[in-house]
């Protein structure tokens, strides 16, 4: 298929080139440090567990070997039966409260 950001020849872009020349010049213009790809992608992943992602789809999304991996790296990031009937229990309080 064709590459999303392809270098100016229409050819794959090498990694360090994007470094340098892309990503590096727009962190230092954004006055932003230590935000390196790695971070991004855990920052990312991070969101779609927020935003309600079953681990499965995370793994696929994520690219990763198996959802063992996943659960490994991500795994405290996905509420737990408990917590969501708790959230959800105090949400009904805030926002309904005369329901």
């Amino acid at each position: 298929g064709d590459l999303v950001f392809p270098n100016r020849k229409g050819n794959y872009e090498g990694h360090d080139n994007l470094m340098k020349r892309g990503f590096l010049p727009a962190c230092r213009r954004a006055g932003v440090r230590g935000v390196t790809w790695h971070s991004l992608r855990h920052f990312a992943i991070s969101c779609w567990i927020e935003a309600g992602l079953q681990p499965k789809a995370v793994q696929v999304f994520a690219g990763h070997s198996s959802l063992q991996v996943t659960m490994d790296r991500y795994g405290h990031l996905f509420p737990s039966e408990d917590h969501r009937r708790a959230m959800d229990a105090i949400a009904r309080e805030v926002f309904n409260p005369l329901d």
